[in-house]
């Protein structure tokens, strides 16, 4: 593809938001978080997420799903997905820090907004995570650093150590096995 057809492509595109960004919009704010509910003050964020998952997509896929008439169902749906996942970049860029309490999973007083502060830090099993986590291979720590702080997909992990998805989904699950059994005294 030359410079002449992908700046056609992306004047189509950008055609494309002009033209229906009020309906994106309004569907993701009234349908989808629900325009009483906790989460409506967090449509635009979420919406913003949706549509840069959109535009990480090649030109052509882009050029393909507008003129399908598909971008659209393709960013609600994708809203759809990142507002039910807790590992969904929605979740790890903008929900985890800008909600106090998330549906009633955190006590008032987790002092949740103090970024120095830990929430967890009275839990036993916590304080064994963290002990154990320690004494883990860098390998499979730095695995479950990436999958469950960092919300890597597998895909983004696979690339970026060079594994593969096999691999990396036993070695993750290993990873976990050791913590369980540690802390659980959950060994099979």
């Amino acid at each position: 593809m030359n410079k002449e057809e992908e700046d056609k492509i992306i004047k189509q595109r950008d055609k494309w938001f002009r033209d229906n960004i009020k309906w994106l919009e309004h569907d993701v704010k009234h349908k989808i978080c629900k325009t009483s509910g906790p989460m409506s003050d967090y449509a635009g964020d979420l919406l913003q997420v949706a549509v840069l998952q959109f535009l990480k997509k090649p030109l052509e896929v882009q050029y393909q799903m507008i003129s399908e008439e598909k971008a659209g169902w393709y960013i609600l749906v994708t809203c759809t997905r990142h507002i039910q996942s807790s590992t969904s970049p929605f979740y790890s860029q903008v929900r985890k820090f800008k909600m106090s309490v998330r549906s009633g999973a955190m006590p008032e007083n987790s002092n949740e907004d103090d970024p120095g502060a830990d929430p967890f830090a009275d839990f036993e099993w916590y304080q064994c995570f963290k002990r154990e986590m320690n004494t883990m291979s860098f390998y499979h720590k730095q695995l479950l650093t990436d999958k469950y702080q960092d919300c890597l997909t597998f895909g983004e992990i696979q690339k970026k150590y060079n594994i593969t998805k096999n691999s990396l989904v036993n070695d993750i699950k290993n990873a976990l096995q050791f913590l369980r059994c540690r802390c659980d005294n959950n060994c099979l």
